[in-house]
């Protein structure tokens, strides 16, 4: 749901509460992609990479881009057209693009400072769900998931792991995850579906240890026994795991990349001054 007074329709700039398509049409729209971007006082975090995420995202479910949008300086114009509008110099937009060319641009956010370092984690649990997982990715993501998130925080956790019928957790509710078990580094998830900024952090971040490993599934057991578990949002940066049942995880090398990230991205920024905190 939007927050903001105004989104973007087809590069249109509309007050949020008007009917953007008949009931039908959005009905008939139920195959779509959509992205999460962070607009900052400094600019917006990682625009060219998330651009990219959108034009295969877009691909891979076969939904053509529309022209507006095709180049990236024209998808950061609209972006910062829309957070204008919205007088919104610090939040996280949706960009979600449909069928047949249309698209919309809406403040869904305004939280802290992206490159904030927030201090408390996540409470997760391991949930078996494996009837689910015969569903297309994109529709457990965008139907199933996304209830199943709001259980997940009325029984006091901010999110699950997913496991499959050989008790194997395959994802976390909010997408592909990162875990640390002997100093080695392993990213768990459907690489198709891999956010731009972890997509940073696997083709990029190497450890002493040596590059990260990917992984289409782990044992529960080796996520009990693992030193960190974390994940990484296009929109929202760290989200670290604190405690799964009765074990609690580090947060180390976890922070570590989120300042890699923010220096790599700082070098392509206009150069301002960014602090963390």
């Amino acid at each position: 749901m939007s927050l903001g007074r105004f989104i973007n329709y087809d590069g249109r700039i509309i007050r949020s509460n008007t009917p953007l398509v008949t009931i039908p049409e959005f009905l008939s729209w139920d195959h779509y992609a959509n992205i999460d971007i962070r607009v900052s006082k400094e600019g917006i975090i990682y625009s060219q990479e998330i651009w990219t995420d959108m034009i295969r995202k877009s691909g891979i479910l076969g939904i053509e881009i529309p022209d507006t949008l095709l180049l990236h300086q024209r998808f950061e114009r609209e972006v910062l057209r829309t957070a204008h509008q919205n007088d919104c110099e610090d939040g996280i937009f949706k960009i979600t693009i449909f069928p047949e060319k249309h698209y919309s641009i809406e403040l869904t956010s305004t939280p802290i400072n992206y490159w904030e370092l927030k201090r408390e984690g996540w409470w997760i649990n391991i949930m078996d769900y494996s009837d689910m997982l015969a569903l297309p990715y994109w529709y457990r993501h965008h139907k199933v998931w996304e209830p199943i998130k709001k259980v997940a925080l009325e029984m006091g956790f901010d999110s699950f792991l997913i496991t499959n019928k050989d008790e194997e957790i395959i994802e976390m509710l909010h997408g592909g995850f990162f875990y640390v078990q002997n100093k080695q580094l392993y990213y768990v998830g459907d690489p198709l579906h891999m956010n731009a900024i972890s997509q940073q952090i696997v083709n990029h971040y190497t450890l002493e240890s040596g590059k990260i490993i990917h992984q289409l599934s782990v044992p529960k057991e080796t996520i009990i026994t693992a030193d960190e578990i974390f994940r990484f949002d296009n929109a929202r940066g760290l989200q670290w795991v604190l405690a799964i049942e009765q074990r609690r995880y580090f947060s180390m090398i976890g922070k570590q990349i989120f300042r890699w990230l923010y220096q790599r991205w700082e070098k392509k920024a206009t150069g301002q001054s960014i602090s963390l905190h």
